[in-house]
């Protein structure tokens, strides 16, 4: 489905043309209870998962983003103390460490399949964590967004820009896809790597290299002969040597591009 109402005893949520990453349209949720619901989804019962939330979280509080409910069978994407969580059958912990985050426009992506779940922020910091049994059916349970369905106490302070939900585990590529997508579309370029390949999605393009696979990488490896033959001024006759050269760090050339960028 692609629609959710405010829930009956909450307030609205407010809707910003430029609420997210200073000029991008957004829902604002106030940390008041200002809830949205779905229609009943049932989802979960397949077990599998794939969720992509674009969001930011104004402050470190305990919060829920997304939340279903069931008897013994719920599920939560949320931050509880320092760290962002998805919580399945109330596993999950410890998380991601979120400090960094708090306050910056995100990317929060989760996958739930065969009792394994797996979370990261922009791409990087990966979480995984193994949850014992099977989600069932939820009854249908109508999905929480902005907060949790038991209790108000959670209710989410932020804001969030757009949010996919896959009844399925999505290959590398049509993650990487999707990834891109909300990348582009929400000025998240610099910030997420699509392809979990170690490089921003903004620094792949620009490198030419392809950011939707994770076997192009986006780093020009300099030539060790032609980098000593410009320092000291000569011809220093290494090419020979080069394949003997098993680690090469240096401080002036973190990136592959002399640190511009």
């Amino acid at each position: 489905g692609n629609h959710a109402s405010t829930y009956s005893t909450d307030s609205s949520p407010q809707y910003q043309l430029s609420g997210f990453n200073k000029n991008y349209k957004a829902v604002r949720f106030s940390g008041e209870p200002n809830r949205l619901v779905t229609a009943p989804l049932d989802f979960y019962e397949t077990q599998k998962s794939t969720i992509f939330v674009v969001s930011t979280f104004d402050d470190n509080s305990n919060r829920s983003i997304l939340h279903q409910w069931a008897p013994n069978n719920n599920w939560t994407i949320e931050y509880h103390s320092g760290s962002f969580k998805h919580v399945i059958k109330d596993s999950g912990y410890p998380g991601i460490s979120g400090e960094n985050y708090i306050d910056q426009p995100i990317l929060i992506t989760t996958t739930a399949g065969d009792s394994l779940t797996r979370m990261t922020i922009n791409g990087f910091n990966h979480h995984e964590q193994t949850f014992s049994g099977y989600l069932q059916s939820n009854q249908d349970q109508k999905l929480f967004i902005g907060g949790r369905s038991d209790e108000s106490a959670r209710s989410f302070n932020g804001k969030i820009s757009e949010v996919l939900i896959f009844d399925k585990v999505l290959s590398e590529s049509e993650y990487a896809k999707v990834s891109a997508y909300l990348a582009k579309k929400w000025g998240l370029t610099a910030k997420v790597d699509s392809d979990n390949d170690g490089f921003t999605d903004a620094v792949e393009i620009a490198a030419g290299s392809d950011h939707l696979d994770d076997t192009s990488l986006a780093i020009n490896y300099p030539d060790f002969s032609d980098t000593v033959d410009a320092e000291i001024g000569v011809a220093s006759g290494l090419d020979s040597l080069e394949g003997n050269l098993a680690l090469w760090l240096d401080a002036a050339n973190i990136n592959g591009e002399n640190n511009a960028g």
